[in-house]
């Protein structure tokens, strides 16, 4: 009996979502095909009647909406924009930041990918930037659009910079110093009147 399109795409989304997670935690080299579809609880096969190899699943992963915009954009919701901000900087939450935002861990493996898996990523962090674009519009509306898009570049790469160089050092005294002065970056600038 042939499986329904609901089952094939139940079992794709449960290749992505563990691909996802073993990548940030791995690295998209110390994967194997075998080990991801194990612990996807699959059999290789049907690795194979979803995805075409294995570079088509990590754009498949790449393809799928940041946690971080998702996050930010909840913030946004209730007001709380910046709030979000530092919480993906607050030292308390960085192993669980370092472990789930796609954005920071996977940049290695979208660099060396290839053209189509970086146009997603591309996307996301367009995407991105435009959602920290509208929360600095709602905190200062006379801040002219392109220093809106200027600020809100800076406050990205002070982000992800943050995580990326977080999980390189390892939880030490250091990345708690580094996370504080991304936070009081990010204040001083938001604070500042438009250039």
């Amino acid at each position: 009996m042939p499986l329904s399109r609901e089952h094939k795409a139940q079992t794709r989304a449960r290749i992505i979502e563990t691909a996802a997670r073993l990548f940030r935690e791995h690295g998209y080299e110390g994967v194997g095909i075998k080990a991801l579809m194990s612990a996807a609880g699959l059999t290789n096969g049907a690795f194979y009647a979803h995805f075409d190899s294995k570079q088509d699943l990590l754009e498949a992963v790449l393809d799928v909406p940041l946690e971080f915009t998702a996050q930010l954009r909840k913030a946004e919701d209730r007001g709380a924009s910046r709030e979000a901000l530092h919480y993906y900087l607050d030292p308390e939450h960085f192993e669980l930041i370092a472990r789930d935002c796609t954005l920071a861990t996977l940049l290695g493996d979208a660099a060396r990918s290839d053209a189509a898996g970086q146009e997603q990523l591309a996307a996301h962090v367009e995407e991105l930037c435009a959602t920290i674009e509208r929360q600095i519009a709602a905190e200062q509306p006379k801040r002219s659009a392109a220093a809106r898009r200027a600020l809100a570049l800076e406050v990205l790469q002070l982000c992800i910079a943050n995580i990326s160089l977080g999980r390189a050092l390892g939880n030490i005294p250091l990345t708690t110093e580094l996370a504080a002065a991304a936070r009081g970056a990010i204040d001083r600038r938001l604070d500042a009147p438009d250039p």
